[in-house]
């Protein structure tokens, strides 16, 4: 129970992200945006696996990561802004629940436990008269929404920590430099490239070096 409380308590922070690029803003700006769907269509999609939903603009980026086939209201999502750095660009931002969730979350407990606090107080007070009132009984209600919710939302963040792997691993494969072929070496160590034909001369004789 206290492990449960502990990651619940911890899904409520959101951490820091910083990834830098060795690609301009506007290069690392449409690999983003090329490589992410909208919700409508990884909902529509039969395929298996992740699907990064979101937006990319200008300057901020909101991001997450979906699986098909499997909706988490709690999942992580990034929220930050893509900037100017000396080497190329770089991604700053933070990894967190949505703010949807964090008000709806916040809205569901302090309802919850304003109807526990007030039942209890009445189910008391009747108490101390000599009466017995149901609201003893009825507070038990809200107390096991309380519950219950707790208990969703941490299976939520259990499930959400492959969510944050896989766009923590997208988002770092976009923004790296894209690859290009190394040219093969020779066996005297010197890189191949490209050779150049020196024009002969009609008789026959090589040009030397300095020609």
């Amino acid at each position: 129970m206290a492990k449960w409380l502990s990651n619940w308590r911890r899904a409520w922070r959101t951490e820091p992200v910083t990834l830098g690029s060795p690609l301009p803003l506007p290069v690392a700006r449409e690999r983003l945006r090329a490589g992410r769907t909208t919700f409508w269509q990884a909902l529509r999609s039969g395929a298996g696996g992740y699907r990064v939903i979101g937006r990319v603009g200008e300057r901020s980026v909101s991001l997450a990561a979906v699986r098909a086939g499997a909706q988490n209201s709690w999942r992580p999502e990034l929220r930050g802004r893509l900037e100017p750095a000396e080497t190329g660009s770089r991604l700053v931002g933070s990894i967190g629940w949505s703010p949807f969730v964090r008000i709806f979350s916040t809205v569901w407990l302090c309802g919850a436990g304003a109807a526990f606090v007030g039942l209890l107080a009445v189910g008391l007070d009747r108490a101390l008269h000599g009466e017995v009132s149901p609201a003893l009984a009825a507070c038990l209600v809200p107390l096991g929404f309380m519950a219950s919710f707790v208990g969703i939302t941490v299976l939520g963040v259990r499930w959400g920590r492959a969510d944050e792997a896989y766009l923590r691993s997208w988002l770092a494969d976009r923004l790296r430099t894209a690859g290009h072929v190394v040219p093969p070496r020779p066996a005297g160590g010197v890189p191949a490239g490209p050779v150049r034909i020196r024009p002969s001369h009609p008789d026959g004789r090589q040009p030397s070096p300095g020609s």
